[in-house]
């Protein structure tokens, strides 16, 4: 069979069930809308949006992340800028922000995130749970409170914000569940087609996405690759964040490593080869 055939059948045959999938999970997640829809008015907190009175301590630990990586925090906000202007659309993923801080002016109908909050959004809409982005920032912040002056009460109310925040979120269980359901079988596809990939580089440092850890995140100029252990969600979370080139830029679909390099945050092995590749 013709190697540009056979990747595209097997493209199809995956994209096919996908679809297949998501037609049958529509009524089912409607039904379930229906009846969980009491649960989530009472937890509203972690089901539909932050409330102005827990926004202040948590814009406290965004700033202090900000002020400890200013270099990740611009290089996202550049880029948001340069998506605005090419594609004429807000890539800001709206509805993962409604749990982040923001400012509303009714004058001009008008939303403000910070780009810091902007960070945390892009990355729960990539695919990593909520608790894991919120444990991210926590870590990250307090392990400098000495230097940034933080103390026991700002760190309590945090706690308190993050507690309620990630607690009865119906969105997270229902991924979740996706994600064992469908994971278990395109990930064993996948995870062929991964170990197929050569080496990319030995000349860089090159790690495996964590699927349970954003720590990867702050390490510059790495190359990031998918996880053997969860080869689809891992290309799934990568392929979303590629949406933001400035920060993660690709190598694969004919870019190489040494046209990435220098140019990005972090390069991501969106790479994919099928045994037909040999």
């Amino acid at each position: 069979m013709n190697k540009t055939l056979y990747k595209t059948w097997l493209y199809t045959v995956n994209n096919l069930e996908l679809l297949v999938y998501k037609i049958l999970m529509l009524p089912i997640g409607i039904v379930v809308l229906i009846v969980t829809l009491p649960y989530s008015l009472y937890y509203k907190t972690s089901n539909y949006g932050i409330q102005a009175n827990d926004m202040p301590p948590v814009q406290l630990y965004l700033d202090h992340f900000q002020y400890l990586h200013p270099d990740l925090i611009w290089g996202l906000q550049q880029t948001i800028e340069r998506l605005r202007l090419l594609t004429r659309k807000d890539p800001i993923p709206l509805q993962r922000m409604a749990f982040w801080p923001y400012k509303y002016d009714k004058n001009t109908d008008q939303t403000e995130y910070t780009s810091a909050a902007v960070l945390f959004a892009v990355l729960e809409d990539a695919g990593w749970p909520r608790p894991i982005v919120w444990t991210f920032l926590r870590d990250e912040v307090e392990k400098k409170s000495v230097d940034l002056g933080l103390n026991d009460a700002q760190r309590a109310q945090f706690t308190r914000v993050m507690q309620k925040i990630n607690s009865h979120n119906l969105a997270d269980w229902a991924t979740m569940l996706t994600d064992k359901v469908l994971g278990r079988r395109m990930n064993k596809k996948i995870r062929e087609m991964v170990l197929n990939l050569e080496p990319l580089t030995d000349l860089h440092d090159v790690i495996p996405i964590s699927l349970n850890s954003l720590d990867w995140v702050l390490r510059r100029g790495c190359v990031v690759t998918p996880s053997l252990d969860n080869a689809w969600e891992s290309y799934e979370r990568l392929s979303r964040l590629s949406k933001f080139s400035g920060v993660w830029g690709c190598v694969g679909e004919g870019r190489t490593l040494e046209e990435a390099i220098g140019k990005h945050w972090q390069i991501l092995d969106n790479r994919l080869k099928t045994p037909w590749d040999e």
